[in-house]
């Protein structure tokens, strides 16, 4: 079960912002909190149904609203009164969960070294681009090297790199292309990079990286797992441009188009005319090139992985640019007959056994984590892929699949079962294992958080600190409010700022009272996605700076893929409220970067999360909306704006445990801990066949 506090007005009962404001609020300083005070908040208890309806297997979600004996609210109060310090940090699920207090002892959830004459198996960390920051000096053309803000980057703070070897191997980012061609200067990112432990991995085609991510990956993967299908874009204008005509104005250029016809027609110059050549919206003769260079890259890693791993090591792949990977990685090492219980099993005893039997040689294998960190589309829009039930097959290669958020896990069920005819179970522990080659995969969903030791360090540097007093004396007399977004078109900043637009004309006694600080990033990895949003939302900053005044909004545009952390955190501690509202997202940290940033004894902050955000199921204190509608998010952000400091101070604590103490190095450990629950389930030695879909199928 996944247990949630959350503010929904409509849920029933007493409404929060009601009960609560009148318990907490200004103009009742007096107020006690009780049990019932409290218990009137909408406190959501969800639970997961499984049912067989017309023999498909589904799983349904049952909200349960305001049960004072949850447990789960009772923890909850708990810690509001002080009364059990033993809570504080953990979380309630399915299975006890890993607080931050008990990752400190120095065990290692992977860890199978009572094996007698044994040593912890390696872990290895795939991922396209390397978590990395490779600067070059200019003058003695030396090469630094440094991690960068990434989940996967080495964690200081609870990582297993301090128990294992771990190993991270991936492309290297933002350096030219013909500084790669040199073999010196890629021989000097290897030497630098080697104390990181951190293998790069070159390419000697010259656009295969273009093909495979900015082709595949960013145009044909990205917007689908993202839920955009074939028909919008094809017709909504998501990648392309209109090629038939040289207005901008579409009305306009099918007005055009349906009148040079008529006249044609009537002319009787139909036939005559020769046809113009247009390339077709659902031409996807590109894709093929696409394709082969994403295939040749997944087949690149997983050479360069099985010269490297041994039977027994962890190996983590992480995301959908390397959805092949797992299944390549176990073609390659030939574990077509595996044994997985490496506790029970060494390699050795397995060829012996194998020979004395006659059979085929049973090969250890390796223990894999397949992560996505973007949602899962819909089986529907899954199915419009060219090559869907080949990327399906690649991911469940792989012991576990790892989502961020349960509907994006369900999605990947429903995926599993429609495409490839699979089903899958509930196991002991509240995990979910779907049967496929002759084994279960656990599919399993986990959070995490922000590192805060970085995040402490920084609020106490002299740039944050000058900085976010710049910002408040810039809008001096103003409530701010705060938003980061990439400048692509599922950010919704365009729906933001039509709301913003909206705040100042039902409310005009905002208008001298509030700002709206945006910052839009330009990744250029979408860049017609980028161009055309970035058209859209100047027009609406332009329009509603000359009706309402340029005080009103406060925005720049910045190149690059994310914002520093040093100016994030000064935005984080001058804003208010920090709004975001993506229309589909997987996890995004900004939102949780925020609270921490807000922590005690800072006034506390208001998030205005929307509801297609993975952050939105995480944070219980958030104010969730549907940026679609419009009113709903004026009301929202005028709540925000007007709430009183106990409430704000309330939905602070509902989430500053969590955001604390669930650090990347606590995360990995998770996740890691699923991967052993999942291989040393139980002994596999039988064959299953020569490794083809159609014999896999077959089982």
């Amino acid at each position: 079960s996944q247990l949630q506090a959350e503010n929904n007005p409509s849920s029933g009962g007493l409404s929060s912002a009601t009960s609560f404001a009148s318990l907490v609020g200004n103009d009742s300083p007096q107020a006690v909190l009780t049990w019932e005070g409290v218990s009137a908040l909408p406190y959501r208890t969800r639970s997961l149904a499984y049912s067989d309806k017309d023999d498909v297997q589904d799983i349904e979600v049952v909200d349960h609203w305001n049960v004072s004996a949850d447990p789960s609210f009772q923890a909850y109060w708990s810690l509001e009164e002080g009364e059990n310090d033993n809570i504080k940090g953990a979380t309630i699920t399915g299975k006890e969960s890993t607080t931050a207090d008990e990752a400190n002892e120095d065990d290692d959830p992977m860890d199978n070294s009572e094996r007698e004459g044994s040593e912890p198996e390696s872990m290895y960390i795939a991922c396209y681009h390397l978590p990395v920051i490779l600067t070059r000096d200019l003058e003695t053309s030396s090469w630094t090297a440094c991690w960068s803000e990434s989940l996967i980057a080495k964690s200081e703070m609870h990582g297993v790199s301090s128990t294992r070897k771990t190993t991270w191997l991936g492309t290297v980012s933002n350096i030219p292309v013909q500084t790669l061609r040199d073999p010196k200067e890629r021989e000097a990112i290897r030497k630098v990079l080697e104390p990181m432990d951190c293998i790069p991995i070159f390419f000697e085609e010259e656009h295969l990286l273009d093909l495979m991510y900015l082709g595949f990956c960013k145009q044909v993967l990205w917007p689908s797992f993202h839920n955009v299908d074939l028909l919008e874009l094809a017709t909504n204008g998501w990648g392309q441009r209109q090629k038939s005509t040289s207005t901008s104005d579409h009305v306009e250029a099918c007005r055009l188009a349906a009148a040079e016809a008529h006249a044609r027609k009537r002319s009787g110059s139909v036939s005559q005319e020769p046809i113009k050549q247009v390339q077709s919206d659902w031409d996807q003769s590109r894709l093929d090139s696409w394709w082969q260079a994403y295939i040749k890259v997944n087949q690149t890693f997983s050479q360069v992985l099985a010269q490297l791993v041994s039977g027994g090591d962890a190996v983590w792949v992480h995301d959908y640019h390397l959805a092949l990977l797992p299944r390549m990685l176990r073609e390659i090492r030939k574990e077509t007959d595996v044994v997985t219980d490496a506790k029970k099993a060494p390699l050795s005893s397995i060829d012996e056994s194998a020979a004395e039997e006659g059979t085929k040689d049973l090969v250890r294998p390796v223990r894999m984590v397949f992560f996505i960190h973007v949602p899962f589309p819909t089986s529907q829009v899954f199915r419009e892929l060219e090559h869907g039930e080949a990327l399906l097959e690649g991911m469940l290669h792989a012991d576990v699949v790892g989502f961020h958020a349960f509907d994006h896990a369900r999605h990947f069920l429903n995926a599993a079962k429609r495409i490839l005819g699979l089903t899958y179970e509930s196991l002991a522990g509240g995990l979910i294992g779907v049967r496929h080659r002759g084994t279960k995969i656990l599919v399993t969903v986990s959070n995490v958080s922000v590192e805060t030791d970085i995040i402490d360090a920084l609020l106490v540097f002299p740039s944050v600190e000058e900085e976010s007093a710049f910002l408040k004396k810039k809008h001096e007399g103003r409530s701010i409010i705060a938003a980061i977004d990439v400048a692509q078109r599922l950010s919704g900043v365009s729906l933001k700022l039509l709301a913003f637009e909206r705040l100042l004309t039902d409310y005009p006694v905002w208008q001298s009272q509030i700002v709206l600080l945006q910052r839009c990033l330009i990744p250029a990895t979408r860049r017609v996605d980028e161009a055309d949003t970035l058209r859209e939302v100047r027009s609406l900053v332009q329009r509603i700076q000359t009706r309402f005044g340029h005080n009103v909004i406060d925005y720049e545009e910045q190149v690059g893929s994310v914002l520093p952390i040093d100016q994030r955190l000064a935005i984080w501690t001058a804003a208010h409220v920090v709004m975001h509202t993506p229309i589909r997202e997987g996890l995004n940290l900004f939102p949780l970067e925020y609270v921490y940033a807000r922590k005690e004894p800072a006034t506390p902050g208001i998030v205005i999360a929307s509801e297609f955000s993975a952050v939105s199921a995480i944070l219980n204190g958030a104010l969730r909306v549907n940026p679609f509608d419009i009113k709903m998010c004026v009301t929202s952000m005028d709540y925000a704006l007007s709430m009183s400091s106990g409430e704000r101070d309330a939905r602070r604590g509902r989430d500053i445990d969590f955001v604390s103490t669930s650090p990347s190095g606590l995360w990995t450990r998770n996740v890691l801990r699923d991967l052993n629950d999942a291989t040393d389930q139980s002994t596999r030695t039988e064959a299953v066949g020569d490794g083809s879909p159609d014999s896999i199928l077959a089982r």
